[in-house]
């Protein structure tokens, strides 16, 4: 799967040329001799857009997650879904094996941006100065789950609005960027992913600094 940089008819595309070319012949060529097929797929039909405005604007299915007639057999319930674009040109591909995948549960992970956190420093020495009885390891793994309890308690749920904040960007730019792949040209829309482009930007750089 990925950007195979072709369409396999012309109705994989809008503006630009629509003429069918000896690429694509090869394309089509190609997956019949390999007995490849488009996995069934759901979500954004247009993968690849240039993002421009009116006449200028061109878009095309071109990424796509080929399978062969054993994977069907293997994997008979199987699919791929195309995300919006976002920041990128193209649209991200998920496949799912078997829908019914439990979710792996998410282990703790320190922040290194929670250290400036008003609360941090009396937090820890709140935790470290707790008798607690036994040997000095037990003593420190104890303290230690109890400070991780405290952390998730105070500087995660304060640091989480920048999360939730980009997260409500996001779905606003999923939703200008689905209805864009309806209508490519709309000079509205296409303004409008970019005024969310930069809030999405700007809001994940702040997450990434959080992250460090």
């Amino acid at each position: 799967m990925g950007d195979f940089n072709v369409i396999l008819n012309i109705r994989e595309t809008h503006g630009g040329s629509m003429r069918w070319s000896n690429v694509m012949s090869d394309f089509n060529d190609c997956l019949q001799e390999t007995e490849l097929e488009d996995l069934k797929f759901n979500g954004i039909f247009f993968s690849w857009s240039n993002k421009s405005m009116g006449n200028a604007c061109i878009a095309k299915k071109l990424d796509r997650a080929l399978v062969n007639p054993r994977w069907t057999k293997e994997f008979p319930i199987s699919e791929c879904t195309f995300l919006p674009p976002n920041i990128s040109d193209h649209s991200p591909i998920i496949v799912t094996l078997d829908l019914s995948t439990p979710r792996r549960h998410v282990p703790f992970r320190f922040f290194n941006a929670w250290s400036t956190h008003p609360k941090f420093q009396s937090s820890v020495h709140s935790v470290w100065s707790t008798y607690i009885k036994g040997t000095t390891m037990f003593q420190v793994v104890q303290k230690l789950k109890m400070l991780k309890q405290v952390l998730r308690s105070n500087c995660k749920k304060d640091f989480s609005e920048v999360d939730s904040e980009l997260q409500a960007v996001k779905l606003e730019l999923d939703s200008c960027q689905m209805d864009l792949d309806n209508t490519s040209s709309d000079h509205s829309l296409r303004l409008m992913e970019k005024t969310l482009t930069t809030e999405f930007l700007r809001l994940a750089n702040i997450q990434e600094d959080i992250m460090k």
